[in-house]
């Protein structure tokens, strides 16, 4: 389990720049065909700690965290358990490669968590929210159908401002849902719970069409010539 002896950093900034931020991580695949859960933001490690109690080695968990303090927090606190990879650097340019390189695994990616992201109010600094339209358009090729990204906030502005966005892209479905998944809640979520703030949530799903994938149309014609190949065997 986790290790419980390291304290939390006690400062940092609350928000960090992830445009400033242009680090490459160096993703190694867990190979095993465990399905992945990726946490966005991680912040400490109370939401990672939850679900490794939840699921313990059933899963591999991937989580980002772009503050260093608690990207080296995370890594100290998790370094003996294998099926958890940490990583810093700007998740939301970092994503597509580690997402390609599990579908080329045929690794299901199950959930992708971004809970309570910066909500960068100002006009000027909306490019810098996790979810853009090029992290969408990015990540969509390598998302199986089944695969939901889950996100929550209490800011109701960023809510109906992600919800326009995405609705505008139009490649993905939205469901709306009132309680945490499997319970687990993030310290933050507790804390504006406790001050009398409403959650709001939403999943994205890939919507599947005209835009296929390459993924899904390379598997398709793989399991075809398979098929072919058994008849002209027998």
């Amino acid at each position: 389990m986790p290790k419980k002896t390291r304290q939390p950093p006690a400062r940092t900034r609350h928000h960090t720049n992830p445009l400033a931020n242009r680090l490459k991580i160096k993703f190694e695949n867990f190979w095993n065909k465990k399905h992945v859960i990726i946490d966005i933001g991680s912040y400490q490690w109370e939401f990672g700690q939850s679900l490794l109690h939840k699921f313990w080695n059933k899963k591999n968990f991937i989580l980002f965290e772009i503050r260093d303090a608690f990207c080296k927090y995370l890594k100290d606190k998790f370094q003996e358990n294998s099926n958890v990879k940490v990583f810093n650097g700007n998740a939301w340019t970092n994503i597509p490669q580690v997402l390609e390189k599990l579908q080329k695994q045929w690794v299901f990616v199950e959930k992708i968590f971004i809970n309570f992201p910066d909500p960068w109010v100002k006009k000027k600094h909306l490019k810098r929210r996790v979810v853009n339209e090029q992290f969408l358009t990015d990540i969509y090729p390598f998302l199986d159908k089944k695969t939901q990204i889950i996100f929550q906030t209490d800011q109701k502005h960023m809510f109906f401002d992600t919800r326009k966005l995405v609705k505008k892209i139009g490649t993905y479905k939205i469901r709306y849902f009132f309680w945490p998944i499997w319970g687990l809640r993030t310290h933050w979520e507790k804390e504006r719970r406790k001050a009398g703030k409403f959650i709001w949530r939403m999943k994205l799903i890939k919507k599947i069409g005209s835009n296929q994938s390459r993924f899904e149309k390379e598997r398709k014609k793989s399991i075809i010539d398979s098929f072919i190949g058994t008849l002209f065997y027998f």
